[in-house]
């Protein structure tokens, strides 16, 4: 297989595109030949060290990175539907703790991790949900979206944060979009009520929930109610006046990724894809990875 790795932190330039023996399905998993995934944030903060102590060991001396993926079963491992041989599929690693990243032409993974998917759709864009429409869908749960309740996302133009204003909207909630003015439009054909640019004082505005992948901290909780809930990617801030602090910590969810799979084939998932590289190229792709103001992701296709 070709797998995109590095065996040292560092910059884009420590990235190496090598060959590797292929992986075997193991009992539960499914082996999937595949045809994209994505380069997250959180693939550059691994590769730079940012992680510290939370990126798990090297295997065979290196680290595959990569949450997400898009391509077509192979073979499965013992106690696997064999059915489901040829299928087409986005699948879910949850990178931190087992170590397995989806960045390599050939990768095996837990059947609890995958979801079946429209052939219309193409991988380069169907694997852009795995992690951020799985993590956007997870937070506005912990946040209690549902009909007629209010909702606050910062980084609302973000991979996350847009699925989550999408997503909330489809309940029902009232979403207000925090984003550059430049957002404007697109936050709002996502479905949020009301745009804020950011920078925006927030206090006064009372919601019953935020979502803060942006990371705004105490300037986001200034606009929750008594009581509310502050949901965050990162570790949850002290929650004054009864508000409940929580967390998303992803996790592999297989009638999630079914339910986000099927809504893209619906045409009710907005998939923004910025570039796309080649495997080969993928130290290009990381650099890529680094530049302000991107909407959409960064791709590697195999």
């Amino acid at each position: 297989m070709r797998a995109v790795t590095f065996s040292t932190i560092g910059g884009p330039e420590v990235i190496e595109t090598i060959d590797l023996p292929d992986p075997i399905a193991g009992p539960g998993e499914v082996l999937i030949a595949v045809e994209a995934a994505t380069i997250n944030p959180a693939d550059g903060n691994a590769r730079s060290g940012a992680f510290g102590e939370r990126i798990p060991a090297k295997r065979d001396g290196r680290w595959i990175t990569g949450w997400d993926l898009a391509g077509h079963i192979t073979a499965v491992g013992d106690g696997v539907d064999t059915s489901l041989v040829g299928k087409y599929v986005v699948g879910f690693s949850a990178w931190f703790s087992t170590g397995v990243g989806t960045q390599a032409s050939v990768v095996a993974l837990p059947v609890a991790n995958i979801a079946t998917a429209d052939e219309n759709i193409p991988a380069a864009s169907l694997t852009t949900i795995g992690l951020n429409a799985l993590t956007a869908l997870q937070a506005i749960e912990l946040a209690g979206a549902a009909a007629g309740s209010t909702l606050l996302v910062t980084g609302a133009a973000g991979g996350v944060g847009g699925f989550a204003v999408e997503l909330a909207a489809q309940r029902g909630t009232v979403v207000t979009a925090i984003g550059a003015d430049s957002d404007r439009e697109t936050l709002l054909g996502f479905g949020a009520t009301t745009f804020i640019e950011r920078g925006t004082d927030l206090s006064g505005l009372a919601v019953d929930a935020v979502f803060d992948p942006a990371g705004a901290g105490d300037e986001a909780i200034a606009a929750i109610r008594d009581g509310g809930v502050y949901v965050t990617a990162g570790t949850p801030s002290d929650a004054p006046r009864g508000i409940t602090g929580l967390a998303v910590g992803v996790v592999p969810n297989t009638s999630q990724l079914q339910q986000l799979a099927s809504l893209a084939a619906e045409g009710k998932l907005t998939i923004r894809v910025a570039a796309t590289f080649d495997a080969a190229d993928a130290v290009a792709a990381y650099s890529k990875l680094t530049e302000r103001g991107l909407r959409g992701r960064v791709v590697l296709t195999f």
